[in-house]
Formats: C-alpha cells, structure tokens, sequence
C-alpha cells in the first residue's frame, strides 16, 4: 500500500495574543516610565549645576579672603589695624585714606544693606573703637594678651599690639541664597 496524503483543511493561523503588538495601556506605561527616568535625570543636572555654581562661589570667596589677608600682610605691622578697621579718623595718612574694613569681591553678588555694596569685611576685637585684650571670643581664642605684657586688660591696645587677631568675612547671595565664608587668623610681629 502506497502512502496517501491525507488533504489538509485550511486552517486559519492563530497568533498568541501576546505577539500582536503592545496595547494602549503598555505604551501608556512605557512613556510614564520614560518620564521620570527623564526628570530624575533633569534633577540630577539641574543639582549638579547648582552644586558646580556653590563650589565656584565658594572659591572665589576663598580667594578673595587670601588676597586681602596677603594685603594686609604686606603691609607694616604697626600699621595694620588703623589701615584695615572701620575709623577713617585713624587712618595713617589721614581720614579716608586707608582700604577700611569693607573690601569688594569680584564675581559675587553682595547682601542688600552691604555697605558700599562690599561683600568682604575685615574685623578685629574692638569695642568702642578700641583694639582690646578682654573681649570673649573663643573663635579668636580671646581674651588673649595683645601687647605681651602678661595681663589681660580692657586698655586700648591699637598702639601697642603684638598680636593681632583678625576675622575676615565674605557674605553674598548665592545660588542657595544667602551665604557667608567665615576666616579667622591672628598676625603676629616679626
């Protein structure tokens, strides 16, 4: 007996249901999924970006601290606290000749009410306009003996110190609003 092909009834070919493409609710899925990886990754940057513009102020402030200590420095000792206070009657050359305590800083924008609209201020342990040795503050490790004598008085040491505690500070607006770079350091005689 020879094979006989059995005839073939035509058949409609079924797909699984999952190969006839992606329904309404998968792509509506897919985009919410695409949509946040996306505004994660725009935080991200937005972040960064804030981040990068915080460090660069903070530099620039950090640099502008340096340059007016080194200024002050190179200044002769004697005359470092009538250059760099805020009494204009006691500057060396005459009233209004001395930088003073305010300085600007370039690329950083000062707090409103700065005066001169300077955001860098040089300060010293004064009270009343007086450079003095009994003032609490322990940032500056005071009181503390200016003039070397062995006593901590209330006297007026501008003229007479040999060490001179200094606090230098730049406040301005930021990015993250306002914001102040604190350096505390004390000169000495040499």
């Amino acid at each position: 007996m020879g094979s006989r092909a059995i005839p073939r009834t035509a058949e409609k070919v079924r797909r699984p249901r999952h190969s006839r493409g992606f329904s309404l609710l998968e792509i509506m899925i897919a985009l919410a999924v695409i949509g946040l990886l996306l505004l994660a990754a725009m935080s991200v940057m937005s972040s960064s970006s804030r981040l990068n513009q915080s460090n660069r102020e903070q530099t620039i402030a950090h640099n502008a601290v340096r340059a007016a200590l080194d200024n002050a420095r190179n200044r002769e000792f004697s005359r470092i606290f009538a250059l760099y206070n805020g009494d204009q009657a006691d500057d060396p050359d005459g009233p209004g000749t001395a930088p003073g305590d305010r300085f600007p800083v370039e690329g950083l924008v000062a707090l409103p009410g700065a005066p001169n609209g300077m955001a860098g201020r040089i300060e010293f342990p004064v009270q009343g306009g007086a450079l003095r040795e009994d003032l609490a503050d322990a940032a500056l490790e005071m009181p503390h003996d200016l003039n070397g004598d062995g006593a901590i008085d209330a006297a007026d040491h501008r003229s007479d110190y040999t060490i001179l505690p200094v606090t230098v500070t730049v406040e301005w607006r930021s990015v993250q609003g306002p914001t102040k770079f604190v350096y505390r350091t004390r000169f000495t005689s040499r």
